[in-house]
């Protein structure tokens, strides 16, 4: 198993005193470890009570018959995931871990390039879809939802890059119970959705700009020529996002072309609650994954280990995995009312897969903080690489049971190359110190170590820290 610690290369920030350099942050008072382990808690915490909040909204939609309100979101929401992770997929986490130079051309990017070509897009699936009997304002609306959604995503990476989960967990809650209360008040499900979205953009902002990690003004220090270059070099990361995304729906995909509505329902139900439970491990590993960005940049040096984080999160992925497994029955049975019987082997699958999953996570996420995004994303694409073979080898006769054991198989499988690396990497260590022992006890004048430079010390598991760029 890789072992974290956090490593300072030569890519930390820094700015001249002309003041026309990169901003930088100052540094932060360090947290304590038990604050470390609440903000985790209240990290994972986030998502879970967002995507209850959304649950409800939808439910209270569809009980006053808004189901073209819901399909306009629906269909809106879809078309404009795909084209912004064409653009900018990865682009958060480039933020999160990137220098002050990378975070300002994503900044660039994101509002100079996507956010534009956004609206671009929604103009055209307003009219499209508009032809065909959706409604146009709430076609359009979605997208304004959408867009505020895709800026807010900077914020949150500014807050986690602040180590301000607290804060953020409040902006998203709150701003989630802002847009249920207006949904209360009679408004559509798309207007109460975008005035919640951007109610959550200008807290945000406020926010990110203030303290004493503060950042200028988003609309500041934009320039094309950057938001250009966020293109070029984000590819690596894109790939990790895709790779990921791709992981994701990759099963509901290939279950869709050989199976019924029906049996792809319940599955997609089942994947459902699999994910909010997951969206609950990744947020928490986000956590440490700041820690170490924070020391790699030199933001601040904070005393608590990010290991203590991570090892919460996995016990927390432990715990749902064994309840998942105990409670598969109730809850796709009594609770859910599913109408497959075999729905319960399905989430017994899937929660199996959980711990897998979540130390995969671990491991890119303490590559990404590093600097190492080659690594990070040639796992996450050798995973879904082994899904998709996993998938296409039970076509035409693939079903639900075989799409979660092939998920399953697929995280042990990313594991297992996870021990493979490091079992390799420390014989090879520990077949150098070998030989330099034998040649120091021979006398054959072996040269003395050279000193170790802080720009290149090795890393936990015995390779030399890299960019990955």
């Amino acid at each position: 198993m890789f072992r974290f610690h956090s490593v300072k290369n030569r890519h930390g920030t820094s700015s001249d005193d002309s003041g026309t350099g990169p901003h930088l942050p100052a540094r932060d008072t360090p947290p304590t470890a038990p604050k470390l382990r609440a903000q985790t808690l209240m990290a994972s915490a986030a998502p879970l009570v967002s995507g209850l909040l959304n649950a409800v909204m939808l439910a209270l939609s569809a009980r006053r018959g808004e189901t073209d309100e819901i399909a306009a979101y629906t269909v809106m929401t879809a078309a404009l995931i795909v084209v912004s992770m064409l653009l900018a997929g990865g682009t958060t986490l480039l933020y999160t871990a990137g220098s002050e130079q990378e975070r300002s051309a994503v900044r660039s990017l994101r509002v100079l390039i996507a956010a534009p070509v956004l609206l671009v897009v929604a103009g055209g699936v307003t009219a499209f879809y508009s032809a065909q009997g959706y409604l146009p304002t709430a076609l359009a609306v979605s997208a304004i939802w959408m867009v505020g959604n895709n800026l807010s995503e900077l914020q949150f990476a500014d807050l986690t890059r602040q180590l301000r989960f607290v804060a953020m967990s409040l902006v998203i809650t709150l701003s989630r119970v802002a847009a249920l209360a207006i949904l209360l008040a009679g408004a559509p499900l798309t207007a109460a959705l975008a005035i919640g979205s951007l109610l959550q953009l200008a807290a945000c902002e406020l926010l990110v700009c203030r303290g004493h990690a503060a950042r200028p003004p988003f609309w500041q220090g934009l320039s094309w020529r950057s938001g250009a270059s966020a293109l070029g070099s984000n590819r690596q990361l894109l790939g990790y996002s895709a790779a990921e995304a791709a992981g994701t729906r990759a099963g509901s995909l290939a279950l869709s072309m050989v199976a019924t509505p029906q049996i792809v329902g319940s599955y997609g139900v089942v994947i459902a609650v699999y994910q909010a439970f997951t969206s609950v491990l990744y947020s928490g590993l986000r956590v440490p994954m700041a820690v170490r960005v924070r020391r790699r940049h030199q933001l601040a040096t904070e005393d608590a280990a990010p290991r203590e984080s991570e090892i919460l999160i996995m016990a927390i992925a432990v715990a749902g995995s064994c309840a998942g497994v105990f409670l598969a029955p109730w809850v796709t049975g009594d609770l859910l009312r599913l109408p497959i019987a075999e729905a319960d082997v399905w989430l017994q699958l899937l929660a199996l897969a959980l711990p897998l999953l979540t130390l995969r996570w671990a491991v890119c996420l303490y590559l990404i903080s590093d600097g190492n995004y080659r690594a990070a994303t040639r796992l996450t694409v050798f995973t879904a690489g082994v899904l998709a073979i996993g998938l296409a080898a039970q076509l035409p006769g693939l079903g639900p049971g075989g799409a979660t054991a092939a998920v399953l198989g697929a995280e042990a499988a990313g594991v297992l190359a996870i021990g493979l690396v490091a079992v390799v990497r420390r014989g090879r260590g520990r077949s150098r110190s070998g030989r330099n022992d034998h040649r120091t006890r021979d006398g054959a004048g072996a040269t003395p170590p050279a000193p170790v430079d802080p720009a290149t010390s090795h890393t936990g598991d015995g390779s030399p820290a890299k960019s990955g760029r």
